[in-house]
């Protein structure tokens, strides 16, 4: 079984922003029980430059708690963690995200302190 968090909740973890009622109630025990999930996903809009001007476009990916292989994992059809930009959104969000679960009474259940980033290949899309 597994779940799917809407697009604002990263998008305010990214900013640092974790009291918001959108973040909070997604973290929130009796009603979510992510605890009991095998898989939680995070669709992350991921604001970037663009290379040739100073334009912002977004570009989504998917950050996935995954319990049951005890890792955090990344997918991505632009880039690998290689890329900067996605490797420093991806240790941010997971940051956010072990802190929230700690907050919200999980950790003592299931701890994911030493989860680590794991990328899953995927093909690669061309915007050529």
């Amino acid at each position: 079984m597994t779940n799917s968090i809407g697009r604002n909740p990263p998008i305010f973890m990214q900013e640092g922003n974790l009291t918001t009622t959108q973040v909070s109630r997604v973290f929130w025990l009796p009603d979510n029980h992510l605890d009991h999930r095998q898989m939680v996903r995070f669709p992350v809009l991921q604001s970037l430059r663009d290379g040739k001007s100073a334009t912002k476009v977004g570009h989504y990916f998917l950050l996935v708690l995954n319990l049951r292989n005890q890792r955090f994992e990344v997918l991505d059809s632009m880039r690998t963690l290689e890329d900067e930009a996605l490797f420093k959104c991806c240790n941010t969000l997971i940051g956010a995200i072990k802190e929230l679960w700690t907050e919200h009474g999980y950790e003592a259940k299931k701890p994911i302190c030493n989860y680590e980033l794991v990328d899953i290949g995927v093909p690669i899309q061309s915007n050529k």
